[in-house]
């Protein structure tokens, strides 16, 4: 066979080259129109999981809106007025990861619970504000639940330990014995007054004014670092009743709360800087709490839930410290002593002045000796 012979291509060949060039030609459309892919069926379950992970979002701010909007309040949502939000938060980020469209359900989900953690007073703080010297003032708060712990003494060493400019107790239903040497941390307070619902304020300083606020709290305003400034120590009656919270009935103590709130509405009323404290029986987003028109400093330089209640498994934080004016907060903290009450302990720094924020371990020039604060 010559190489002239070796170059010519079979039928066959020339047969499969010419189709090749007619496919190329003719475009796809040769054989047909073009088949689109088949979509793949989605199964019942993909979409009921999609269902439940836009459920997930939705409940979560359905809870939130009810909340701002004090629907309920006559029912008063006697439930979510004792029952966090926080365990909420998670809610909608986990639903959100259920969904198909997660670039849209995810930042709806992360903005859901924000707002869940917000209303729910959770502390965002990391740090402290170191004022001039002088100006900070510590302020302890304490339900002792009628001194039946056994643990007092771990409590005068606290006081020692901790040497609070202030301290106020609820639910102080017995004095104790005043010879009992254990009660020398108490009797080094200047100034001393148990009055109310069984409340008491202790200060290291003469106050200049004394109130008793109806059966649930007293007050005083005092003087420090040339501004004057009222504490006001309260313990809300109980806020829930197991049975009835679970009908959403409005109960008794209920209403004797939202009494007690409108009281103290009525008494903050002219007075430009005041600190409210102790044992409110309610969590951060309770209607009454809100109504209020406090600031909680918690949320700014607290960290985490910050439960006070109960002291082994803190899952609620009924014990607060609220504030007008310009109270500044500079740290806060909770307490817990072994053996000592159920409640745990409100620790709270704070300032009479304007203070800039500032990197941890710098402070701005204090006033000089001769020099009388603004």
């Amino acid at each position: 066979m010559s190489a002239d012979q070796a170059d010519v291509p079979t039928p066959r060949e020339a047969a499969r080259e010419q189709q090749q060039i007619l496919r190329s030609l003719a475009g796809p459309d040769m054989d047909g129109p073009a088949q689109k892919p088949l979509k793949k069926p989605v199964s019942k379950l993909r979409r009921a999981i999609a269902a439940l992970g836009w459920l997930g979002i939705a409940a979560p701010l359905f809870v939130c809106v009810a909340v701002v909007l004090q629907v309920g309040r006559v029912p008063q949502l006697s439930l979510m007025n004792y029952v966090p939000l926080y365990p909420l938060a998670v809610v909608p980020i986990v639903a959100a990861l259920l969904t198909r469209l997660r670039f849209l359900a995810l930042p709806l989900g992360v903005a859901v619970a924000l707002w869940v953690l917000v209303l729910d007073g959770f502390g965002f703080g990391i740090g402290t504000i170191n004022p001039p010297a002088g100006m900070r003032i510590r302020l302890l708060s304490y339900n002792i639940e009628d001194w039946h712990g056994t643990n007092k003494q771990g409590f005068y060493d606290l006081i020692d330990d901790r040497r609070p400019d202030l301290l106020a107790l609820q639910e102080v239903w017995g004095p104790g014995d005043p010879n009992d040497h254990r009660w020398d941390p108490i009797r080094h307070y200047e100034w001393g007054k148990t009055d109310g619902r069984h409340v008491g304020l202790l200060a290291d300083f003469k106050p200049v004014r004394y109130e008793k606020l109806d059966d649930f709290g007293n007050a005083v305003l005092v003087e420090r670092t040339g501004r004057q400034f009222w504490i006001a120590c309260v313990q809300f009656p109980r806020g829930i009743d197991a049975v009835r919270a679970w009908q959403f009935l409005p109960t008794e103590s209920r209403l004797e709360q939202g009494r007690f709130a409108e009281y103290l509405k009525e008494w903050l009323v002219g007075k430009p800087d005041v600190i409210v404290v102790g044992d409110f029986n309610a969590v951060a987003h309770s209607w009454f709490l809100r109504s209020l028109d406090l600031r909680n400093p918690w949320i700014s330089t607290g960290f985490g839930v910050g439960g006070t209640y109960k002291v082994e498994t803190p899952v609620a934080r009924i014990d607060h410290v609220l504030i007008k004016g310009r109270i500044t907060p500079l740290f806060s903290d909770t307490l817990a002593l072994d053996d000592f009450s159920n409640h745990r302990g409100l620790l709270f720094d704070f300032a009479i002045d304007e203070i800039p924020p500032q990197p941890l371990g710098t402070a701005r020039p204090g006033p000089s000796d001769n020099e009388t604060p603004p």
